[in-house]
Formats: C-alpha cells, sequence, structure tokens
C-alpha cells in the first residue's frame, strides 16, 4: 500500500476518532470495513473511492417506548435494532477524480435521531473529511508530493470565541508560522444553509464574523494560506444569541393571575420561556 494510501486512511481515523459532545454517539456509532471497501490508488490519474457504512446503535432506555401505528392499525412490535430509515450522502469531487458515498442506519425507535444534534455533528464531520481529502489529492497530483506542502504550512490551532453576539461571533487562534493569509469559512449547521468566506492578513490571529443571524449555530473553520497553499483547518460550532424580547408591559393584573404581552420577534425559533419569582 503506497504513502498516499496510507496518508488518506489515516486522515479517515483521525478525524473520526475526534472527541463528540454528545456521549452517546461516541458510544454507538460502530464503523464497518467491508471487504472492497479499502482505499487503493494503482495510478496517480486512477479515482479514488470511499464506501462507508455508518450503523447507530442506542441503549434501550434510549429507545421510544411507543412506536408509530403501522398501516393495519396494530402497533409496529419489530425489534427495536431494525433499522427504518437509512440515509445516503453521495458526492463527487470531479477534479480531483473522488467519490464519496456515506450510508448511516438509525435504529426503528431512534426518538427523531436523524434530527439529532450528534447526528448533525456526524455529518459535520463528514463533510469536513470529504474537503481534506480533496485538499489531499489536490497536493499529491500537483507534483510537490503529498508531505511537502503540509509540512509548508502550519495550521492554526487553539480556536477559540472569545465573543458572541445577536450577529457577531469573535474569533482568535495561534500560530507558530508566519503564513501569507488566513480563511476563514463558515456555514449555518441547517440544511439551508450557504457557505461564506473572508480572508484576513497573516499577522493576524484574531477575526470577526459578522452580519449573522441571531440564533443559528454554525460551522467555522480557519486555514491558514502561505504563498496559495492551504493548511488543514481547525474548527469549531458556535451558536450566536437570540435577541432580548422588548416591549414588554403588564395587560391585566388580578388577585391570582398576571398578563404580560411583549413585542413578537420576526426569526424563526422553539418556545418562549417565562420566569416568575415572589419578592
Amino acid at each position: 500500500m503506497g504513502v498516499m494510501t496510507r496518508l488518506l486512511a489515516g486522515l479517515f481515523l483521525a478525524l473520526l476518532a475526534l472527541p463528540a459532545d454528545g456521549g452517546v454517539l461516541k458510544k454507538v456509532i460502530r464503523h464497518k470495513r467491508q471487504s472492497g471497501m479499502n482505499v487503493t490508488l494503482p495510478e496517480e490519474n486512477q479515482p479514488v473511492v470511499f464506501n462507508h457504512v455508518y450503523n447507530i446503535k442506542l441503549p434501550v432506555g434510549s429507545q421510544c417506548s411507543v412506536d408509530l401505528e403501522s398501516a393495519s392499525g396494530e402497533k409496529d412490535l419489530g425489534p427495536p435494532s431494525e433499522p427504518r430509515e437509512s440515509f445516503q450522502e453521495h458526492t463527487v469531487d470531479g477534479e480531483n477524480q473522488i467519490v464519496f458515498t456515506h450510508r448511516i442506519n438509525i435504529p426503528r425507535r431512534a426518538c427523531g435521531c436523524a434530527a439529532a444534534p450528534d447526528v448533525k455533528e456526524l455529518l459535520s464531520r463528514l463533510e469536513e473529511l470529504e474537503n481534506l481529502v480533496s485538499s489531499l489529492r489536490e497536493q499529491c497530483t500537483s507534483g510537490a508530493g503529498c508531505c511537502l506542502q503540509s509540512a509548508e504550512v502550519s495550521p492554526p490551532k487553539d480556536l477559540i470565541v472569545t465573543e458572541v453576539t445577536e450577529e457577531t461571533v469573535n474569533l482568535a487562534w495561534d500560530n507558530e508560522m508566519r503564513v501569507t493569509e488566513y480563511l476563514i469559512v463558515y456555514t449555518p449547521t441547517n440544511e439551508d444553509g450557504l457557505e461564506m468566506q473572508f480572508r484576513v492578513p497573516g499577522d493576524q490571529t484574531s477575526a470577526t464574523i459578522r452580519e449573522l443571524e441571531p440564533g443559528v449555530e454554525y460551522f467555522i473553520r480557519v486555514f491558514a494560506i502561505l504563498e496559495n497553499k492551504k493548511s488543514i483547518p481547525v474548527s469549531a460550532r458556535v451558536a450566536t444569541y437570540l435577541p432580548t424580547p422588548e416591549g414588554l408591559k403588564f395587560k391585566s393584573i388580578k388577585e391570582t393571575s398576571v398578563e404580560v404581552e411583549w413585542d413578537p420577534l420576526d426569526i424563526a425559533f422553539e418556545a418562549w420561556e417565562v420566569i416568575f419569582r415572589n419578592t
């Protein structure tokens, strides 16, 4: 197995081994490797194909106790571990001759697992993995070698979020090497999110992302650029704050109840939370 193959395989293992925010997904994802799913590069111009299957299994306590009724009106009493939903993502990078196929199997009684934050985290990692593999493929076919360019560009590290508002996110990071510039890429984690990006000078190790939507989670990546060569990214996920309700006033006051009202918000959100206490 060649150097390119070992690099790509190691890249997969390194990214999938990153710690997840949710403890359940980290324990229940089993990465299946079957025959015919290995990565091989017999020739320089040979396309690279990645096929991966992710089976998500949940403990009994995390499953729904009542399933949806079947068409006959009876409850479906099939095994909880029997897959009902299967999500498949197929991505083709024609320029670098790379094909990605990711298949995620969801348990029958997963209680909205498909929309869970941990599953969204997995999908974000897969997207990041595809970008990294495509970048590595482009570097290794440029004639400069696989390891040379990665060693030349020192990636950012220790990315932190220093301040968050309704429409802005402040970032800071470190880098041991002086680079030409930094590329900041940010994308809403919802399905319809569009990727945006901007650049800052290489002597600057902080940036502010502006004109964001309130109450939206963003996936942020920072790349170091040195003479048009891009490093691997450092990433973070952060949600902007919701705006503070305004126009609060008492509509009626009675012995055992109080009615209040406030101005509506023009953004989508889940619910209002009203807190009161005796003084």
